[in-house]
């Protein structure tokens, strides 16, 4: 049906109403609502339902819930302000502007004013429902007014709001209720507005009612809208996908088999696109058989957790609320004081259960995946599951609001126009005959769960097809090769447009990446055509390292610093040279010679496959398709193939005047001379040789991005490189392969932002990893070993020598600080040391070494003095027994700092002599009051005294001193819980030794059951 219903309502900043808000939202038939002062202070998924769609103003005052799985949304990024959220809608019921606004009481409304202007001007003849929290009364929208109104504040605020809605040629869609819209415990008022510009009020007929809400000083409305005019609504097919949990793969090949066997046969002399769709609808029909096709389902409209104490509850407010109305009517003061008493009482009795059933809620949802590190709930935290909405964009300072306009747009910028003509055919001999092996290996190597093209067949499926018919598929590769052409299905990709950073302008078309779905058989095709040319292919630049096999990022900075530190010059000048679009700028005239001077055999084939290309976005409300007429094709196998000997011929033209380093299209030129003069001059005539080459591929540097600065020497005036009419920037550091370098080869830039850069990832993370109901001590390791470690530790052989300095050091220990707080249920106060062992996590600077060592050993570099295993005869050891030695090395370092008797953490020390407890035991884990013990941190008014929280260290049975080991091994208020003998304490005069508490899991436990019932026991004295 076309119609469709909204509802508006200010919740109050209440987090129970927030939570029952969004259960109304779904269970009703409303898709969307807009929101006044939501409760936006924590996770979504703790809130609200799962899938449902957020957008907020940047104050958080205003909100507009989206909970309609086939509705486009598009927010408008300039009309988002501190005044409201504007949101494009489009569905079966057309296109229309969403805007949701607080007025706030205690602030000038001619900002708002100006604001929904701003609105209207952009709608224009396109509907707009724009619902308000006016904090204003007036007849216009029939607001019921006592006979004083007219003094009031909000009297006044009306007046103005009225007189903006005449000259606006706006409506008002209240109409007359008994429901008051605000209704409190003091007052009642109509003071909350939905209003419709003139499209909006042509387009649809609507029926506008106010409901009573328990939850919130406002009650809610809904608003039901019937367009006027009947559409006709193309119904777009999604990308199918199928289960793998039950695959019957036994079954799918004997279908496989047979439907082949089915066609006609002289089918393999039939059009190669011909034999491409039926291959497709073959593979459907039987992946439908064999696995079954995954189904669109509805969210479910039950909240599990609403449960009979709640709709009791929610009863009794409803009757009190019915009491206080009619004490409001019979004017009797008394009866009402008494019933706002009980109101009040059980109100926010009703939002405690609320806000506690959605929180256990959660928590049993963390729970069933505590032991997947990488499953939903991480996703859920990490933002991963969020829509990637296309927003408004803005194209020459104009604000296109039509999904298929900006879609086009974006495809457009993915996808740039060739300025030359499409290429020409190339003379070329018969490409030698396929073999089934060069099939096997291309489909062996593919990924097989990426996600798949618009046919949706990934790599599972495809594999298993191959598997069942390979004689069928060798021959149609074969037949492809033979007639040099690539079937225009599988030159089709569906394109994803993600933006690239949150920072980042959603209204410029700059700010947005294009990731191609190609179909999975043309990759197969792609993958076969590149072999065959890396047969011909002669050797490539040595200093090329990105796109080559066994060759890192390490490598590449590695070259970097060997080449500035053996330059024989006074001065080493490093241009970081940036390509504006690189991959997606290249001419394909350019690559097709560029094969051909390789010797390339199957030149009709590649003149076929850059040629008829077009790229494709698909919504649920249509398609937008582009033609592509240059660039690497992205996400394709032979896109980072043809850059790369593309990319060659630049690299051979600059060896022979400087020291160079690319990775793909990174591209960094060392500049060595003996004054600035020099480095100035060389300088200019490499960026020369270097826009040469773009110009005959097709690509031209970011003249902004293209930076300069001085990794060897030091001058008092910066040298100025001229390209393009104007001088390079200087800077005094760079981002070069995700690494900061700074003036004279320095890394302490880079390490100083780790912390910051692992701030949002904690985060995000840290509320289920660091709960004693969230993640399991094993996913955390898992986690923290396979995230964050790895994020901190990105290209350590490069800066680990940096890692010896003492500033380096203290920025790595706090950035370690920061992840295992995140991690651990402890006292933000323990120390860092303490808590590298807790959580069986190596200090970073000695993590940051054992990576550097293991990379020069795998490649064969000479260690130095400093290094592990330096001096020792390593060369009869296997590879895996020189890792076993190194992490011995590790150990060790560690273990000495961790025996530092200056060093903090010496409570921990004695449950926990050795570092290897934890770090060889993933499942590790404690409580945050177990960590009390464990750390001497915590409830103690020893404790607490010293930091100014407690007003004395004693305990409360009689005890001068309450401390950890008080509480453990002396307080008599615990006696009938403590088993000192059972925990393996030992006393050994005046000392008392705990190391053994911790070597079982059977005492481990007494400790913390026992800590679990004595801070409880100590939180009720």
């Amino acid at each position: 049906t076309l119609m469709f219903s909204f509802i508006q309502a200010n919740c109050g900043r209440g987090r129970a109403a927030t939570i029952e808000l969004g259960v109304r939202l779904r269970r009703s038939e409303s898709m969307f609502a807009l929101v006044q002062e939501p409760y936006l202070g924590g996770d979504e998924m703790d809130v609200l339902p799962e899938g449902m769609r957020v957008f907020t103003d940047r104050r958080g005052k205003a909100a507009i819930l989206v909970d309609h799985q086939e509705a486009i949304c598009m927010p408008v990024e300039t009309l988002t302000t501190d005044y409201g959220v504007c949101l494009v809608v489009k569905g079966s019921f057309g296109s229309i502007f969403l805007c949701a606004a607080y007025c706030q009481f205690d602030a000038p409304l001619e900002p708002y004013l100006r604001y929904m202007d701003a609105v209207l001007l952009q709608a224009s003849r396109t509907p707009a429902i724009l619902g308000l929290d006016a904090n204003a009364v007036s007849p216009m929208w029939l607001s019921k007014l006592s006979r004083h109104a007219e003094g009031q504040a909000n009297y006044r605020r009306g007046e103005l709001l009225s007189e903006w809605m005449l000259e606006a040629r706006v409506a008002a869609l209240n109409q007359s209720t008994e429901v008051y819209t605000f209704d409190n415990h003091r007052a009642t008022s109509d003071i909350d507005v939905t209003i419709v510009n003139e499209a909006a009020s042509m387009w649809a007929t609507y029926e506008w009612r106010v409901d009573e809400w328990e939850l919130s000083d406002h009650n809610i409305i809904t608003v039901v809208a019937e367009p006027t005019t009947a559409r006709s609504v193309e119904s777009i097919a999604p990308v199918p996908s199928w289960n793998f949990s039950n695959a019957r793969w036994r079954l799918f090949k004997e279908e496989m088999v047979s439907r082949i066997a089915e066609l006609p046969e002289n089918f393999s002399e039939s059009p190669l696109d011909q034999q491409v769709s039926t291959l497709r609808s073959i593979v459907h029909s039987v992946c439908d058989t064999a696995l079954g096709r995954k189904l669109t389902r509805s969210p479910s409209r039950r909240a599990r957790w609403w449960t009979a104490d709640l709709c009791a509850a929610r009863r009794e407010v409803r009757r009190l609320r019915r009491l206080l109305q009619d004490g409001r009517r019979r004017d009797d003061d008394a009866a009402v004081e008494l019933v706002v008493v009980e109101l009040r009482r059980a109100s926010a009795y009703y939002k405690k259960l609320i806000g506690r059933a959605k929180m256990d809620d959660w928590k049993r949802f963390v729970g069933d995946h505590a032991d997947d590190p990488w499953g939903r709930v991480y996703k859920i935290c990490r933002g991963r599951r969020k829509c990637t909405e296309i927003g408004c964009l803005r194209v020459n300072g104009e604000l296109i609001t039509d999904w298929g306009d900006c879609a086009r747009v974006l495809l457009r910028n993915f996808f740039p126009v060739a300025e030359s003509e499409a290429p020409t055919a190339i003379a070329e001999e018969v490409p030698p005959a396929l073999e089934v092996f060069e099939v096997d290996t291309c489909v062996a190597r593919l990924k097989s769960r990426r996600s798949p093209g618009l046919d949706g067949i990934n790599g599972t499926i495809c594999k298993a097809v191959w598997r069942a018919i390979p004689e069928h598929l060798a021959s149609l590769f074969s037949r492809c090769i033979r007639l040099g052409y690539f079937p225009a299905e599988w030159k089709c990709p569906r394109v994803v447009s993600l933006l690239k950073g949150p920072d980042k302008d959603k209204c410029e078309p700059s700010s947005y990446r294009g990731i191609c779905l190609l179909p999975v058989f043309g990759k197969v095709l792609e993958a076969i055509m590149v072999n065959r040319v890396r047969e011909v292919l002669p050797e490539g630049c040595r200093w090329q390292f990105g796109f080559r096999q066994g060759r890192c990022v390490e490598d590449a900075w590695r070259h970097v610093k060997s080449s500035v530190g053996a330059s024989a010059a006074q001065y080493v000048l490093g241009t970081f040279v940036d390509f504006k679009g690189a991959f997606d700028n290249v001419e394909w005239s350019a690559a097709l010679s560029r094969l051909a001077d390789l010797g390339c055999r199957e030149m009709g084939l590649w003149q076929s496959f850059f040629s008829g290309r077009r790229a494709v976005i698909r919504s649920s409300s249509g398609t937008v398709e582009v033609p592509v007429t240059r660039g690497c094709p992205q996400g394709s196998i032979s896109g980072p193939f043809i850059w790369d000997i593309l990319m060659d011929v630049l690299l051979q033209r600059l060896q022979p005047y400087c020291q160079l380093s690319a990775y793909a299209d990174d591209l960094l030129l060392l500049v060595e001379g003996n004054s600035r003069a020099v480095l100035e001059e060389k300088g200019a005539q490499l960026m020369s040789i270097v826009e040469t080459w773009g110009a005959e591929v097709g690509d031209c540097l970011s003249t902004s991005k293209t930076v300069i600065m001085l990794l060897k020497g030091a001058l008092r005036r910066a040298p100025t490189v001229r390209f393009a009419g104007r001088n390079l920037p200087y800077v005094r550091s760079c981002r070069y392969l995700g690494i900061t370098v700074s003036e004279g080869m320095k890394f302490l830039t880079h390490i100083a932002s780790l912390r910051q850069r692992m701030t949002g990832v904690v985060g995000a993370l840290a509320r289920v990893l660091r709960a004693d109901w969230g993640f399991s001590p094993r996913a955390r390791r898992t986690i923290y070993d396979g995230l964050m470690a790895p994020c901190v530790l990105f290209g350590a052989p490069v800066w680990y020598d940096t890692a010896e300095q003492v500033a380096a050091q203290r920025r790595l220990a706090s950035c370690q600080r920061l992840i295992l707080l995140g991690c651990l249920s402890v006292c933000r106060t323990v120390s860092t040391v303490a808590l590298q062992v807790l959580g069986g996590a190596p200090p970073l600077d000695l993590a940051a070494k054992l990576l550097a060592i293991k990379y020069k050993l795998k490649r064969g570099f000479p260690l130095e003095e400093n290094d592990w295993l330096y001096g020792e005869d390593i060369a009869c050891l296997s590879w895996e027994q020189r890792k076993t030695r190194l992490e011995e090395c590790l150990i060790q370092s560690w273990q000495n700092r961790w025996d530092d008797d200056s060093e903090p953490g010496r409570v921990t020390h004695r449950f926990i002599p050795y570092v290897t407890l934890a770090y060889r035991d993933p499942s590790f884990g404690f409580s945050m009051r177990t960590s009390f013990l464990l750390t001497g941190h915590g409830s103690f008014n020893a404790f607490l005294h010293g930091r100014a929280l407690s007003d004395t260290t004693a305990c409360a049975c009689g005890d001068p001193y309450e401390d950890w080991m008080h509480i453990l091994c002396a307080c008599p208020l615990y006696a009938d819980l403590r088993d000192l003998d059972g925990l393996g304490v030992q006393r050994l005069g005046e000392n008392w030794i705990f190391e053994g508490i911790l070597d079982d899991q059977e005492k481990t436990q007494r400790l913390a059951m026992f800590a679990e019932e004595v801070f409880l026991r100590r939180r009720a004295l």
